[in-house]
C-alpha cells in the first residue's frame, strides 16, 4: 500500500520542525504519534508542525497533536502548527482547536514565539 504521509524532520537549536506531506487520517495518524513520541524520548519538546503540504487532517489526526500538547508544555515546550492551507485551517477553527493549539502563518513566526 502506498504511504499517504511522509515526514521530514529538521532540527534548529532546540526546536524541531516536522514537515508533513500528504494526509493525516485514520491510517496515518499513528506515524505522527510515533514521531512525536520519539522526540519526547530525546527530550525535544519544542515542536513546530509544518502543514504546508497537508491536504487533509481527520479527527484522529487532530487528536494526535492535541494528545501531546500538555506533555510538551509541562516540559517548557509546546507544539505549534504552521502553514495551514485554507481548507485545513477552516476545520481547525470550526472544531475550535485554535483554543488549544496555536497556529502561525509561517515557520519563522512559530519560531519567534518560542524565542519570546
Amino acid at each position: 500500500m502506498e504511504n499517504k504521509l511522509t515526514i521530514k524532520r529538521q532540527e534548529q537549536d532546540d526546536i524541531v520542525i516536522l514537515s508533513f506531506v500528504g494526509r493525516i487520517d485514520a491510517e496515518t495518524y499513528t506515524l505522527v504519534r510515533e514521531e512525536i513520541e520519539e522526540l519526547f524520548l530525546k527530550n525535544k519538546y519544542k515542536i513546530i508542525i509544518d502543514l504546508k503540504e497537508i491536504e487533509y487532517i481527520s479527527s484522529a489526526g487532530w487528536g494526535s497533536f492535541i494528545g501531546y500538547v500538555n506533555t510538551a508544555r509541562n516540559k517548557n515546550g509546546d507544539i505549534k502548527l504552521a502553514n495551514m492551507n485554507v481548507g485545513v485551517k477552516r476545520v481547525y477553527e470550526m472544531i475550535e482547536f485554535n483554543e488549544l493549539i496555536k497556529a502561525y502563518n509561517s515557520i519563522e513566526d512559530a519560531k519567534k514565539d518560542f524565542l519570546k
